[in-house]
């Protein structure tokens, strides 16, 4: 049988986050457009930068909870929760029961978790460790203790979960399955392993870093107004104030953010890995033509 967490709570605040994220990272740009060369101009640089990147685990968050799902059957429970993956056969089940029968008071340790969203571990002296896969409050929680360790979950129909799993233990297992559990750990896989991949992608977040330190620094110096645009003559035809020349190190970075996280959905499949390798290449060519544009502009002013 098939069972779902509770979804509209947790969507509805995950969309209200990634709302403001999104919100605040375009803000930034515009502001970084538009203002004068002042103090405020750090933050401008900052909001995007942090906002973007934190949108994206978000978003993941957030395919996470709508993909999620329980299956439970004779032969075991499969749980799937965006790229985590967990099947145990039902001889390693060692119990399925409510938190509150259980008599434990369990609070997760998560990060960037909300109300409708509960993810993490803890430990608990009777039940051990306990790794988090729910969208409700410890008084909705199913927890299934394991040979290795213990889960909580928060199917939406909680009693009838608890009763097709008595009906699961009394009928036996058909076939014994093996026990499997993944996670999304791709990202440390590529890192510690593929020295190309790793200096690609690091050469191309240096390049929009270096700029955005360059122009940083004359920036400070420049008039109200600086050249911005060149008609197909090749003559200045667009003025703007300097702050907008910080947007060519901005649009850099989020093309590596963007390259990078695409390359690594791609690299988890070994025929799509040259695909990645020339996404995360592409911030490289970016870069240099950004830099080149920022110099080509500095040079005339």
């Amino acid at each position: 049988m098939s069972f779902h967490p509770a979804r509209s709570r947790g969507v509805v605040f995950g969309f209200a986050i990634l709302l403001l994220l999104l919100g605040a990272g375009v803000f930034g740009l515009i502001m970084l457009a538009t203002d004068s060369i002042s103090v405020w101009m750090v933050l401008w640089v900052i909001l995007p930068l942090l906002s973007f990147p934190l949108s994206m685990v978000v978003g993941y968050r957030l395919y996470g909870l709508i993909a999620a799902r329980y299956y439970l059957d004779r032969d075991g429970f499969f749980l799937q929760w965006g790229s985590a993956i967990e099947q145990i056969p039902i001889a390693a089940i060692t119990s399925v029961d409510t938190a509150e029968a259980l008599g434990v008071e369990l609070k997760e340790r998560g990060v960037l978790a909300w109300p409708g969203l509960v993810l993490g571990e803890c430990e608990n002296e009777k039940v051990g460790r306990v790794e988090f896969f729910a969208s409700a409050s410890a008084d909705h929680l199913v927890v299934i203790q394991t040979t290795a360790h213990s889960f909580a979950i928060s199917p939406k129909d909680r009693e009838g979960f608890l009763s097709a799993f008595n009906s699961a233990l009394r009928m036996g297992p058909l076939e014994t399955i093996p026990a499997i559990s993944k996670r999304p750990q791709f990202v440390q896989m590529v890192f510690k392993v593929d020295r190309m991949a790793r200096l690609l992608v690091v050469a191309g977040v240096l390049l929009p870093l270096f700029l955005l330190g360059y122009l940083g620094l004359h920036v400070v110096g420049l008039p109200p107004e600086v050249p911005f645009g060149f008609d197909p003559e090749g003559f200045i035809d667009t003025f703007a104030p300097p702050g907008r020349l910080l947007l060519l190190p901005m649009i850099g970075g989020l093309c590596w953010l963007i390259d990078l996280v695409v390359g690594f959905w791609l690299y988890r499949s070994e025929k799509n890995r040259p695909l990645a390798y020339t996404l995360w290449a592409m911030p490289i060519l970016v870069g240099g033509l950004l830099w080149g544009a920022a110099l080509k502009l500095l040079s005339v002013i």
